[in-house]
């Protein structure tokens, strides 16, 4: 099990940026426990399936990760019913910053996020979007945006 600290910004986009990217979009089922001290979310992208569990602080947060198995995985699932997201996952590297896209699927279908992660809160702070996707919103500090409560909420109206 690994720990860190994720920091990082999260934007709301109109539309999927597809001339910017640069990787095939990897499928992500992922599911959430009913926790409401803590986020606990269990994510099977096809190569793997992973447990995390993530405090509940906006921008920067402990996040603790480990691999499961798929049998793990499946036998854990049905404690997920109602609070589950489909999603695909695309990334796109420019100027040293990992940009990762989030194009939703099912209940979130037309959904689009944007985030990015960063190895500390100077770099957080300094940070300017780029030209191409000047009009994304940031959604970083907004509660409804959150995989966990998207998943439960739906799309925030």
């Amino acid at each position: 099990m690994s720990e860190e600290i994720e920091i990082e910004k999260k934007y709301l986009l109109k539309e999927m940026p597809w001339r910017k990217i640069e990787s095939a979009g990897v499928p992500y089922t992922q599911g959430y426990f009913n926790s409401e001290f803590v986020e606990i979310r269990i994510r099977n992208d096809s190569d793997r399936c992973t447990m995390a569990a993530k405090s509940l602080e906006m921008n920067s947060r402990h996040e603790w990760q480990t691999e499961i198995t798929k049998q793990a995985f499946y036998e854990l699932w049905p404690l997920t019913e109602g609070r589950r997201i489909y999603k695909w996952c695309y990334r796109l590297k420019e100027k040293g910053i990992l940009y990762e896209f989030d194009s939703f699927d099912g209940d979130l279908n037309g959904l689009v996020t944007m985030e990015i992660e960063f190895h500390s809160m100077e770099e957080f702070n300094s940070f300017k979007l780029p030209d191409w996707c000047k009009d994304a919103i940031d959604v970083t500090e907004d509660p409804r945006y959150k995989n966990k409560h998207l998943s439960m909420h739906g799309i925030p109206k």
